[in-house]
């Protein structure tokens, strides 16, 4: 399942919108601190954008957009660790079903990229998360045929 919610992080006076992944419908309680494929979305002027450059700022992972986006063929993401990581890669329909997952392995701090193929998903939006330990990072992305 997955679910937008609005947040005020603590200390903020700004309300943000997220979006959760939670496939087994089992989270009892939506906050910032899940950590479970979270997407930060952000308004200007009445358009809703997905931010470039996602981050969860405890261990330094950053996760970039893919390029090109939309795309067919091939679209490469980026990412990066700022520490000594375990990392996987998840991609998930809209529905929030888990549809392959790329074992990247161990990874030492730096940064990285992984290229998906178009051909193997059918054309709409795909979210990507990105684990490494107990953090997750999630980006969309879009496939056109």
């Amino acid at each position: 399942m997955i679910r937008f919610v609005w947040v005020r992080p603590a200390g903020s006076t700004a309300e943000k919108l997220y979006m959760v992944i939670d496939p087994e419908n089992s989270m009892e309680e939506i906050h910032e601190n899940n950590n479970v494929g979270w997407i930060s979305l952000q308004s200007t002027h009445g358009t809703t954008f997905i931010q470039d450059q996602l981050s969860a700022e405890d261990n330094g992972l950053q996760l970039r957009q893919n390029y090109p986006n939309p795309f067919s063929d091939i679209s490469t993401i980026h990412y990066s660790t700022g520490n000594d990581e375990v990392i996987t890669l998840e991609i998930y329909n809209m529905s929030g079903v888990l549809l392959r997952t790329y074992q990247e392995g161990f990874k030492q701090a730096g940064s990285y990229t992984i290229n998906i193929e178009g051909s193997q998903f059918d054309s709409g939006i795909y979210l990507y998360t990105l684990r490494a330990s107990y953090q997750s990072i999630t980006g969309t992305m879009s496939i056109i045929h």
